[in-house]
């Protein structure tokens, strides 16, 4: 049998051992084998089969019960009963709170590496950065404006993008009214503040980042390159958190990236520990006062302003 179905002479075989008739008139246990190879056709097969075989022995059972004076309850000896206890809220900001953050911190870190390119690289190749560096204000003056122009641009993005997926959400008429109630519950006043005082800092970081990157840069084009492997940086640490079984802790607490979106997991699902959220916020703090201690230092050096003119 086994070679037919190598050979494709046979898409399954059925076969039904020598004495199972009499096996199962004198109440015992006939042997079926199927045989099969792992095939869409062959496992189309097997539901085909399987299905009526499985009410042979459903009725073969009922009998063999019903000629001993049995209930079916002597076979079913154990009935597990198991109980969701978790709210509507815990179970869609399980499903929900892993994509949401996902999107808010990519579209931060995308609504900020433009503004970064054209404000560093782009003002290179337009040869505005030396007119400016000759104004009356100062180099760090200089870099914080277009810091928090970058850093805004992100925060706007992440807010667009929430305001269009609370309206898409209210327009959807294919969701059950009580999950829709309770994803659009998610998105309260509370856990966005929550969010977004999380995504400030985390946009400062990216900030500091694509500035830097993009001073060292000598055009738009070569810009582009450099941050482009930062995606990478970025949306790993994000995919991760949405992974099952991750949870924020103290020790993920401390990893940039993935615990702004495992701590906004557990701010949708309204499970979010104080003392855990706090050691976000102080990772965070500190990673966007880092980045911008660096990407002022980086910004005074002549070498990297003017690098390659």
């Amino acid at each position: 049998i086994s070679e037919l179905l190598k050979n494709e002479q046979l898409d399954f075989a059925l076969v039904i051992e020598e004495n199972f008739d009499q096996k199962i008139r004198e109440n015992k246990t006939g042997k079926v084998s199927f045989y099969l190879r792992a095939t869409e056709e062959a496992s189309m097969a097997k539901e085909r089969i399987l299905d009526p075989l499985n009410d042979y022995k459903k009725r073969l059972l009922d009998k063999r019960l019903k000629e001993m004076d049995l209930d079916e309850s002597f076979v079913n000896t154990l009935k597990i009963e198991e109980r969701d206890i978790s709210t509507i809220r815990e179970k869609v900001g399980e499903s929900l709170g892993g994509m949401l953050p996902y999107f808010l911190i990519i579209f931060c870190f995308l609504g900020a590496m433009y503004p970064a390119i054209d404000l560093a690289a782009g003002e290179k190749e337009r040869g505005t950065i030396e007119t400016l560096l000759a104004s009356p204000a100062a180099r760090g003056e200089i870099v914080v404006g277009k810091f928090l122009v970058i850093a805004l641009a992100g925060v706007m993005t992440a807010l667009i993008s929430l305001g269009w997926l609370y309206l898409m959400l209210r327009q959807s008429e294919g969701i059950p009214q009580d999950q829709l109630g309770a994803i659009i519950k998610l998105i309260e006043v509370n856990s966005i503040v929550l969010m977004l005082s999380m995504l400030i800092p985390l946009c400062v970081f990216f900030a500091a980042l694509l500035l830097s990157a993009s001073v060292f840069a000598r055009s738009f084009k070569e810009a582009q390159s450099i941050m482009a492997p930062l995606n990478f940086i970025v949306i790993i640490p994000v995919f991760i958190g949405i992974f099952p079984g991750i949870k924020l802790s103290p020790t993920t607490a401390l990893i940039p990236i993935l615990n702004v979106s495992l701590a906004s997991k557990e701010i949708i699902a309204g499970t979010i520990k104080t003392g855990l959220l706090i050691e976000v916020y102080l990772v965070l703090i500190a990673l966007a006062v880092l980045g911008l201690v660096f990407c002022t230092s980086w910004f005074k050096k002549e070498n990297i302003i003017f690098r390659g003119t």
